[in-house]
């Protein structure tokens, strides 16, 4: 017999964020960006892009968000 206290939770983080916090999956808010595919508003995702884009030194690199037109 198991332990009445013992469950089993998948858990999920933001891999953008520099600290990573694991939250259970069923307590992530679906309304918000990471989950409806608005991640491009994240505040945390456009941060990491700007890291990014400045690592690599891009000057003309695209944008974070989808082009108009783009499916």
């Amino acid at each position: 017999m198991t332990c009445p206290y013992f469950k089993e939770v998948t858990m999920v983080f933001c891999d953008a964020a520099p600290l990573k916090k694991m939250v259970p999956a069923d307590r992530v808010v679906q309304s918000g960006h990471c989950s409806c595919g608005e991640y491009e508003q994240c505040a945390v995702f456009l941060e990491a892009m700007t890291r990014l884009k400045k690592a690599l030194g891009c000057q003309g690199c695209p944008s974070a968000s989808k082009k108009e037109g783009a499916p």
